[in-house]
């Protein structure tokens, strides 16, 4: 997932609406997934070997994510480009990230 698309996720997550009554528990996967793939990102960024690290590094530490949740990066890419098809659905997701986000120490 590109840095862009990461922040566009994290950007709408901080202004989404509160309405968690949409989220199915089955979307409980694809919240934590996002969640681990903002901190991952967010640690690689924060790291002091940032500059000596190249794309390789960075997209196996997200495959690493991905296979944690028992996921693809397709698969997850699929899953939120179905966000747009429910709004609902898309403002519990970020609200959910939101509010993990939020918990993170």
């Amino acid at each position: 997932m590109s840095k862009t698309a990461l922040f566009l996720l994290l950007a709408v997550a901080t202004i989404g609406c509160k309405n968690n009554s949409a989220m199915q528990s089955e979307d409980a996967k694809y919240v934590n997934t996002a969640v681990d793939l903002i901190r991952t990102r967010a640690t690689i960024s924060a790291s002091k070997d940032t500059l000596r690290m190249d794309s390789t590094h960075v997209l196996s530490a997200l495959d690493s994510v991905y296979k944690r949740h028992a996921t693809t990066r397709q698969q997850f890419i699929d899953w939120t480009l179905r966000l747009s098809e429910d709004p609902k659905k898309a403002n519990a997701f970020f609200d959910a990230v939101n509010d993990s986000i939020k918990k993170t120490p």
